[in-house]
C-alpha cells in the first residue's frame, strides 16, 4: 500500500461511495469518525 499515491476524492464521489448524506459526513468529521476534508488552494 505504501507504493500507491494518495488520491483525493471530491464530495460527489464520496457521496456515491458511502451511504451517508453530506450533513452526516460533516457530523462524523467533527466527531473524528470520518477523515477530515483537505482544503486545496
Amino acid at each position: 500500500m505504501a507504493d500507491q499515491p494518495i488520491r483525493l476524492l471530491r464530495l460527489p464521489e464520496i457521496l456515491r461511495r458511502v451511504p451517508y448524506s453530506e450533513a452526516h459526513i460533516w457530523r462524523l468529521e467533527r466527531a473524528g469518525k470520518f477523515p477530515r476534508r483537505a482544503r486545496l488552494g
